[in-house]
């Protein structure tokens, strides 16, 4: 079970958090809780917290491999939470996504009037805990906590094959270096107060998807939506 959340019994707007580190392909773990969500008739709005980095122009659109652009992403996003002064500034942006897409749907109205039902908010992805206290208390019991899991192997086998689209001629063996440096970099940057944390963030997951291949990802969102939609006889753990 979920403990301590609220399971939907009636249409309403809900919410979804990912804590996911770097090596997942967070674009399948997106379109297969989509698609999960359609078999309830649900909506999924994906709001990437990153965004607030190239629409501010803090990062270039393009990069020479892929460890550079999740470096530049890292040191971009601390030098922003340092600047702000709010370690949950990126939550922060998160809910003002909300908050912006409800008064798009609903322009005639105000937010309190007309509430939307059938969407859950996805937040794309969480590195602080911070980040999560801050939810936790705007959401409360409507807000999931979703931990995305895969092995460190996997998810250096990943980023290598990423890596030799465009860097083909690389020695294997240096691209893997340099791989598991960024995953570590972004699982604990302990040595920075305004750094990620990813690690410490895991045990607030309320449920764990499993992201070793894409039929475990899908099964884990299949799975995890019969829960939430109050179907508590499945165990999160079958």
């Amino acid at each position: 079970m979920l403990k301590g959340k609220e399971i939907l019994t009636e249409p309403k707007e809900a919410f979804f958090a990912l804590i996911a580190p770097i090596g997942i392909d967070l674009s399948i773990v997106n379109e297969e809780l989509s698609e999960a969500l359609k078999i309830v008739s649900y909506y999924a709005n994906e709001i990437r917290l990153t965004d607030i980095l190239t629409q501010a122009k803090l990062v270039p659109d393009k990069f020479s491999n892929e460890v550079s652009r999740y470096q530049t992403y890292i040191d971009e996003g601390d030098k922003l939470v340092r600047k702000a002064k709010k370690k949950d500034f990126f939550s922060l942006y998160g809910i003002a996504r909300v908050l912006q897409w409800s008064r798009e749907k609903y322009p005639d109205k105000k937010r309190e009037d007309e509430i939307p039902t059938r969407v859950v908010h996805i937040f794309r992805q969480l590195k602080r805990v911070d980040e999560i206290k801050t939810l936790e208390r705007i959401y409360g019991r409507n807000i999931l906590y979703l931990g995305c899991y895969a092995s460190k192997k996997d998810r250096t086998n990943y980023l290598v094959n990423k890596m030799l689209k465009t860097q083909r001629g690389e020695n294997k063996s240096k691209l893997e270096s340099e791989a598991l440096a960024i995953i570590s970099t972004d699982e604990d940057e302990r040595d920075k107060p305004h750094g990620q944390k990813i690690i410490d963030c895991y045990p607030y997951a309320d449920f764990i998807i499993d992201c070793s291949s894409r039929a475990s990802i899908k099964k884990s969102c299949r799975r995890l939506i019969e829960i939430f939609f109050g179907q508590p006889f499945i165990s999160p753990n079958e």
